[in-house]
């Protein structure tokens, strides 16, 4: 059966392709020490989306071969950074480059359906017209139907009889459902995890949301998103219990990605959104105290249900992004429970 997470179908075999291909750059002297290593850039020139690529830079990061260069990204450990001077295109083995177009073809567009949907449901419910879809991302219905049924199996689709599929509508009873499950499963998740946690990120972790504070509201949106995904993610994901972990990654999965599409429309917050409270959990977890970490998350995530549910209603005053495969779904939903 596969996996309800669209991240580890085949996340595992690009992150280590991702790895071994910018060490292998960085080993030959095509990417020198002090040369900057930017996310983003990586995830365009290889086709990928930012996950995979993300985890590749963290764990070259643990390995000592990069080194964090806030806000811009990395740069590759030895020297200072090589201002003015833009990361070279890497050297790609044909084989490689292979491996990277193998993915499934539904791969290939699963971020940016995923963000034009997530950008779309707080403003109420659409129908999903399929071959538009297909039309709109220049592909089958083959590979439509396909990413329907996987967005269906996360939660962000329903269908009703047969061949009608709906936009889930993100409303103030999901949200409060998908934060009752997170207050469930995240807190026992991270004191699964605690044990294996590496020291040296967590303090990073620390010293990177020191710093954010600091300069706060200067902090992109990248910035954020990097912080959920320290706390929420890369400090649960060590938990020997498997199906915990990948029941918090479903339960993450929504809640992540609207904190994505907030600063779109509204921009940073006035106040800071977590970073003290996020600074607690880890500092927690650095003074091995991970039952008293995982209360601290439970209190963050009931602080942050109570700010998303204000933001997401904020949301209602401006205009949607909504693609023209979606059309609003008129009359009541059909309750089939």
């Amino acid at each position: 059966m596969n996996s309800p997470e669209p991240q580890s179908f085949d996340e595992p075999s690009l992150q280590a392709t991702v790895y071994r291909l910018v060490r292998g750059n960085i080993e030959s002297g095509n990417l020198p020490p002090g040369m900057p290593i930017s996310e983003y850039r990586l995830a365009q020139e290889l086709a990928l989306s930012r996950e995979p690529v993300g985890r590749a830079l963290q764990q070259l990061e643990s390995d000592g071969l990069i080194v964090r260069d806030q806000p811009r990204g990395y740069r590759v450990e030895g020297a200072p950074r090589l201002d003015g001077r833009e990361m070279p295109g890497l050297e790609i083995s044909e084989d490689t480059r292979e491996l990277v177009r193998g993915r499934a073809e539904w791969q290939k567009i699963w971020n940016r359906v995923q963000g034009d949907l997530i950008a779309s449901m707080p403003f109420g419910r659409y129908k999903v017209i399929e071959s538009t879809m297909a039309g709109h991302y220049g592909v089958s219905r083959t590979v439509t139907r396909d990413l329907l049924a996987r967005l269906e199996i996360l939660g962000l689709i329903e269908r009703e009889g047969r061949s009608q599929c709906f936009l889930r509508q993100l409303t103030p009873e999901l949200l409060s459902e998908l934060y009752e499950v997170r207050r469930l499963l995240e807190p026992q998740a991270l004191i699964g995890a605690a044990p294996f946690l590496d020291r040296d990120m967590l303090g990073g972790m620390r010293d990177r949301l020191v710093e954010a504070e600091r300069r706060y509201p200067e902090v992109s949106a990248e910035e954020i998103d990097q912080f959920e995904t320290d706390l929420h993610v890369l400090c649960t994901e060590p938990c020997p219990n498997r199906w915990l972990v990948k029941l918090v990654r479903q339960s993450l999965m929504l809640v992540l990605a609207t904190n994505r599409l907030l600063p779109i429309y509204l921009g940073n917050p006035a106040a800071d959104p977590f970073f003290a409270e996020h600074r607690m959990v880890i500092e927690l977890l650095l003074n091995r105290a991970p039952e008293a970490a995982a209360s601290a998350l439970f209190a963050h995530l009931t602080a942050a249900e109570r700010k998303l549910h204000l933001r997401v209603a904020a949301l209602q005053n401006h205009t949607p992004i909504v693609p023209p495969y979606l059309v609003r779904a008129v009359g009541p939903r059909r309750d089939r429970r």
